[in-house]
């Protein structure tokens, strides 16, 4: 973690850890690419299925009835 060229190269960078609620220091994106050289935004969500609801809604097109029907079944 502590080595310079890692830090040089960007392959460890801060980024947003919304689990711990603070900055953390982790892998960055590789490789480096001039025109599009790319950037970590965030570690990712803090739950696995966090975002579940926003996919089944928004890009499958269900309704919040249809959605909890699926959960109370235990589909989802």
């Amino acid at each position: 973690m502590e080595n310079p060229q890692f830090r040089a190269r960007n392959m460890l960078v801060p980024h947003r850890d919304e689990a711990v609620d603070r900055d953390i220091l982790g892998p960055g994106v590789m490789p480096v690419l001039d025109g599009t050289p790319g950037s970590v935004r965030w570690a990712g969500p803090p739950r696995p299925g966090s975002h579940n609801v926003d996919v089944y809604t928004g890009l499958l097109g269900l309704s919040g009835h249809q959605v909890a029907a699926l959960s109370d079944a235990g589909v989802i």
